[in-house]
């Protein structure tokens, strides 16, 4: 599956929050950062698509958020 640009854009706001802060990165933060209005339960959602294609143990759980 190939990422779209949302994914893209979530992902990189993802990891530039957890690089910047070493904190676990929620989707409200996420939501906050994003161009163009993304409600909180849909950047989970995509989170969650996300899960499939990264490694283990990238995303915690339930929670969305990056160890």
């Amino acid at each position: 599956m190939e990422l779209t640009e949302r994914k893209r854009q979530i992902l990189k706001v993802v990891v530039e929050d957890y690089i910047r802060s070493a904190e676990p990165v929620g989707s409200k933060t996420i939501a906050g950062r994003m161009a163009g209005k993304v409600s909180s339960a849909t950047i989970r959602n995509e989170l969650a698509d996300l899960v499939v294609q990264t490694p283990e143990n990238f995303f915690s759980g339930s929670s969305s958020k990056v160890r």
